[in-house]
């Protein structure tokens, strides 16, 4: 029992038998006869590589015609005794070469097909065996690059659209309806600007400062609007985050990310220069500094002055924000 045991291990890891298949002459389209002919020969070699498929080479000669209809794959494969019949179509068009590997069963009816790109006669060959190595594997031949078969098509930085952008100023202010040392304070500020059109979004870097007596707010921040146009002016809306460093009051300087919302008007977009207007809203997404409020406290211009027990207040900063500006 155990020579018999022996021997069906040997049989199971032997490597199975090279299906026999029928590569008919390759056709192209605005591809020369000689193009077309290194095709096959490097074709038929990479699929006998992968150790897979024994290749018979239906009679005929590679050159610029039609791609074969699947009645002639199918009489190719019953003139050559095998199960399957593969085709290849070399297109060229402009600087570009598409190449088609197309299966068929002994019906002639399409089983599936596999395309690769080239963009020089040199990426023939790792097309070819790109080609070769999806139908050996089952991969899909666009996903199995490697450092050698990898096309020059490929390597070509891809083509993307050129976006606009441009550097403004804004004039704005900012309104915080909760400070801890109670009340509502607007202040006034400048911020810069740097704003880059996609034409499906708008996306910008800011810096802003607003400062007034007692109250600073210093903030960079990334923002990201949709505008709902594509003439000269559109609205737009969208949002952000800033990392801010805010003082509000008598106490020690805060820091953390404030989120911020904005509704505005962008007029110019076709134009060097630019006029925007925002209505906006922000948030701190940290709280503030405590701030001892004092019973019948009052300010004496150095401190507050008060009497018994305090009340800290430890707040999270919000409120709107209009600013008008200018880019060029």
């Amino acid at each position: 029992m155990l020579p018999s045991l022996v021997v069906a291990l040997l049989l199971a890891a032997a490597p199975a038998a090279p299906e026999r298949v029928v590569l008919l002459p390759v056709t192209g389209t605005n591809t020369s006869d000689g193009i077309l002919a290194a095709a096959q020969d490097l074709l038929k070699g990479h699929l006998e590589r992968t150790g897979r498929f024994q290749v018979l080479v239906a009679p005929g000669a590679a050159g610029a015609r039609p791609e074969p209809t699947g009645a002639e794959v199918a009489q190719a494969i019953r003139t050559s005794g095998v199960a399957r019949g593969f085709t290849l179509r070399v297109t060229r068009l402009g600087s570009t070469a598409h190449a088609r590997l197309s299966v068929y069963d002994a019906g002639g009816v399409l089983g599936g097909a596999e395309e690769l790109t080239a963009g020089s006669p040199d990426d023939l060959d790792p097309v070819m065996a790109r080609l070769a190595s999806a139908l050996a594997t089952g991969r899909r031949a666009a996903a199995s690059a490697e450092i050698d078969t990898l096309t020059g098509h490929e390597a070509d930085a891809l083509p993307k659209i050129t976006a606009t952008h441009v550097f403004g100023l804004m004039l704005s202010e900012l309104v915080s309806l909760a400070r801890p040392a109670g009340g509502t304070v607007g202040i006034p500020g400048l911020g810069a600007f740097w704003l880059y059109d996609t034409r499906e979004l708008l996306a910008e870097v800011t810096i802003d400062y607003h400062g007034q007596e007692d109250d600073h707010v210093f903030a960079l921040g990334l923002g990201a609007y949709y505008p709902f146009l594509r003439g000269n002016a559109t609205p737009y809306l969208g949002g952000g985050l800033r990392y801010a460093w805010s003082q509000f009051g008598h106490v020690e300087t805060s820091r953390g990310l404030q989120a911020r919302a904005a509704l505005g008007l962008l007029f110019g977009r076709l134009s060097t220069v630019q006029l925007r207007a925002e209505l906006g809203y922000f948030v701190n997404l940290y709280r503030d500094r405590e701030y001892a409020i004092y019973p019948g406290s009052y300010w004496d211009g150095t401190s507050y002055v008060s009497g018994a027990s305090a009340e800290p207040r430890r707040v999270v900063a919000h409120g709107p924000m209009l600013g008008v500006g200018i880019g060029f």
